[in-house]
């Protein structure tokens, strides 16, 4: 029988005639597409996709997992495209097939899936269709089987990426059984030193206990045959990696090993799971704080199970687990078994629908090279986050809520503030769309894109506030620096000076107190610097320039007036002095109550004609109130 034959042998058995019909479909399919690809052992690459799509089958999967098994390559080793797929097999196939292709671009062996907290958390957490998963696992199940057609460098590779992320991963789905094999077969390639000496050690205790097995399975079936009418008792050795994990924990060697076999009893409900660890524990001595209830509270990925250690019939320690048959199919094919006795029932839900397997994500650890069973189990990265990816299949990592304008600002602080949209999975959105997990963002930017004050309502990320706070910022310190840089200019243009433009400019600096001369700018743009300082500051510079050269001894006068004390009287005042020619020598100011200032001009004397016209026109100035010369 074909490996394809075998397949339809399983399926037929739990689907109906349309969807095997459809499987049938996909694998003609996939095998036109894959038609002249082989792998490395030389074979057809058809025979892995038959080889993924048994085991998914094995575990009783829908149709449309069974055909995105089938056509999980396809995308990325074909000419197939994602519209191709849905138009033939439907949106629900093309979106788990596509989510398999996105996985396949997480860097699993790079410095980043190793400091990346809770990394297996962060796959599933990826991947919107637990069914993804399955998939995956059971690509790496087989790849895992024949990976002695790799270099060694690889192998080795393969072998620890299976380790630290695809046996946790299996374990946090309850996939146990695929997950024993993967950890068996990465830890073969990874210590094989360590591995052939446990295994050794496991067949020399098993040549030995072979027939103590036997009895201890027998002596069990009599202790509970008068009790219960439908069970089954049966004895197993535990596997190689379970065996060396345990020794590394306990700190102990191989020569003291001897706790190898596991009983498990499987009865028709919970309530024979509780009778049939009464009456072991009845008939066997059990070791003290070895009882693990996972019935009444089950790990976070539903495994349920009463597990115990007694001394058995010969003095030997014993692991005994006690469960139902719906446990036991658990405890196998976890979240896979859940579905499929979900869909028996009648409760045809989603995969991605199970509220539990957001709840169970909230309890997943961190796992690493030797993954620990029970850690860190109030961890909630998977409610907080999403995680993206960039077009070159980088991962972004996000809090839940945010935008196209965080991702872009988590990107680069200039991307953000030139973006005006973005293409998620080929889709043009704008900058305030929310991110998905699993989305493929291409942010879109244009050089005459700037940021404005109610992009803050549009992002979540705190460096993206601040960097558009910042923009704001200095966008408004752009428009100050203008009208203030006019406004300085214009009051040097007013005071004829034989300095260099720069000499003045840093003599303004100084004397009010800016530390740069965009710095007095922006105050006079802002007011925080008015014109009457700056053209007091001038008139104090060439008066001191005067006094110095000698110059001041010619004939001067002090025109003395007083004005309301308004924020453009001093300017207004200066320019007529300008206008009439009137060299202005010092000025001084003094407040006089209720709003009114003294400001006195000292100047070169004038003709008493041309003096009038200045009295005239300096009275004429809003705000003036009295004008008086000193000789």
């Amino acid at each position: 029988m074909s490996k394809f034959d075998e397949i339809m042998a399983i399926v037929e058995s739990y689907l109906s005639n349309e969807e095997v019909r459809s499987i049938k479909k996909a694998y003609n399919a996939a095998k036109m597409a894959h038609e002249s690809q082989v792998r490395l052992s030389g074979e057809p690459y058809l025979t892995h996709l038959e080889e993924v799509a048994f085991i998914l089958a094995e575990m009783r999967l829908d149709a449309s997992t069974i055909i995105a098994g089938l056509l999980h390559d396809t995308l990325e080793d074909t000419n197939l495209t994602r519209h191709m797929i849905e138009g033939a097999f439907g949106q629900e196939v093309a979106a788990i097939v596509d989510g398999v292709t996105k996985f396949n671009k997480i860097p699993l062996s790079s410095e980043y899936a190793h400091k990346l907290k809770n990394f297996c958390k962060f796959l599933l957490a990826l991947s919107s269709d637990i069914r993804v998963v399955f998939i995956k696992l059971a690509d790496r199940l087989h790849n895992m089987r024949t990976i002695e057609h790799q270099l060694p460098d690889k192998i080795r590779k393969i072998s620890l990426e299976t380790l630290r992320v695809f046996a946790p991963l299996a374990d946090m789905v309850g996939v146990n059984k695929i997950k024993d094999e993967l950890e068996l077969l990465s830890f073969v390639q990874v210590r094989p030193e360590e591995a052939e000496a446990v295994q050794l050690r496991l067949e020399e205790l098993s040549s030995k206990n072979k027939k103590l097995i036997d009895s201890i399975v027998a002596d069990f079936e009599r202790l509970l045959k008068n009790t219960f009418f439908n069970f089954k008792v049966s004895g197993r050795l535990k596997t190689a990696y379970s065996i060396w994990e345990k020794m590394r924990k306990r700190n102990f060697n191989l020569l003291q090993l001897n706790d190898i076999v596991a009983i498990r009893i499987i009865v028709n409900s919970v309530e024979d799971c509780y009778y049939a660890l009464g009456i072991v524990h009845s008939a066997y001595q059990a070791v003290q704080g070895t009882i693990k209830d996972y019935i009444s509270s089950p790990k976070s990925n539903r495994y349920q199970s009463i597990h115990t250690v007694v001394l058995g019939p010969y003095k030997q320690q014993l692991e005994v687990q006690i469960r139902t048959k719906e446990m036991d199919k658990m405890a196998e094919y976890g979240v896979a078994a859940h579905w499929n006795y979900k869909r028996k029932t009648g409760n045809t839900d989603n995969f991605e629908n199970y509220k539990w397997l957001r709840g169970f994500l909230n309890h997943i650890g961190e796992r690493s090279f030797y993954p620990p069973s029970d850690q860190n189990k109030n961890n909630d990265l998977f409610c907080d986050e999403v995680f993206c990816f960039t077009p070159n299949g980088d991962v972004i990592t996000l809090p839940r809520e945010a935008s196209v304008l965080d991702f872009a600002y988590n990107i680069h602080t200039l991307v953000g503030n030139t973006c005006i949209g973005a293409k998620i999975n080929g889709d043009t959105v704008p900058i305030q769309k929310k991110l998905q997990n699993g989305d493929t963002v291409e942010i879109i930017t244009s050089p005459f894109q700037r940021p404005v004050p109610s992009w803050i309502s549009k992002v979540v990320l705190k460096k993206s506030r601040e960097a558009i706070n910042r923009s704001l910022k200095s966008q408004k310190c752009k428009e100050y620096s203008e009208i203030g840089q006019k406004i300085v200019k214009q009051s040097m243009m007013n005071f004829s000076q034989n300095c260099s433009e720069e000499e003045i400019k840093q003599q303004l600096m100084i004397s009010l107190g800016c530390e740069s001369l965009d710095d007095l700018y922006v105050k006079t743009g802002q007011c925080i610097i008015t014109s009457q300082q700056i053209s007091q500051v001038l008139c104090q510079q060439k008066s001191d320039k005067i006094k110095r050269s000698g110059q001041y001894s010619k004939p001067y006068s002090i025109v003395m007036v007083e004005a309301e004390g308004t924020s453009n009287i001093f300017y207004n005042l200066i320019n007529v002095f300008f206008a009439h020619d009137a060299e202005v020598l010092d000025v001084k100011t003094e407040i006089i109550k209720d709003n009114k200032i003294a400001i006195s001009f000292e100047i070169y004397r004038t003709d008493l004609p041309e003096m009038q016209e200045l009295t005239k026109s300096l009275s004429d100035v809003e705000g003036v109130i009295n004008i008086e010369e000193q000789i």
